[in-house]
């Protein structure tokens, strides 16, 4: 009779132990996606900075998916646009501490 008992014991004991880990699980999940869906409002806010820091924020949607959606597919445009937007980034720091200097 007592062997009954330790073994229904023991399989309480794994259920538990299953209830908590399947929780656990279900929190990580939760955790994976929160992170994810902050990532992507952190990249869409600074998307949303870069068409603000060049004045076009207000400009109609569908003027600035065509004009993105002609966006250039090879590194070597690529990496002339970057420099545009490097050069473009550091103008933008000067006349922010020039502005806010005066």
């Amino acid at each position: 009779m007592s062997t009954i008992f330790e073994i229904e014991k023991k399989i309480s004991i794994a259920k538990t132990k299953i209830n908590f880990l399947e929780k656990k699980i279900k929190r990580n999940g939760s955790k994976i996606n929160l992170d994810k869906r902050k990532e992507r409002a952190h990249n869409l806010i600074v998307k949303g900075a870069l068409l603000e820091m060049l004045g076009i924020e207000k400009e109609n949607n569908e003027v600035i998916l065509g004009f993105l959606s002609t966006f250039p597919k090879d590194e070597k445009t690529k990496e002339y646009y970057k420099k545009i937007g490097k050069e473009l980034f550091e103008k933008l720091k000067k006349n922010k501490f020039i502005k806010g200097g005066q």
